[in-house]
């Protein structure tokens, strides 16, 4: 029998006797073309939480929302 070691355990499918695609990478932070700034799951199966920074104030490098500071 051969087996498969996957990524994680979330990306294991036990039922189909393989692993599934990762999505992203763990807990790994990126923004999308809306300003949301996205967060990875543990298990490199989704993108569990959004939050909404607003265009062009999402920073996916220190993983965080900037702020606008009027006058600035």
């Amino acid at each position: 029998m051969n087996q498969e070691k996957c990524a994680s355990a979330d990306l294991c499918k036990d039922n189909a006797g393989a692993c599934t695609q990762m999505v992203c990478t763990p807990n790994a932070k990126t923004c999308d073309a809306s300003g949301n700034l996205l967060s990875c799951n543990a298990g490199g199966t989704d993108f569990a939480n959004r939050e909404a920074c607003g265009v062009g104030l999402c920073d996916a490098a220190n993983g965080r929302c900037n702020k606008c500071m009027p006058g600035t």
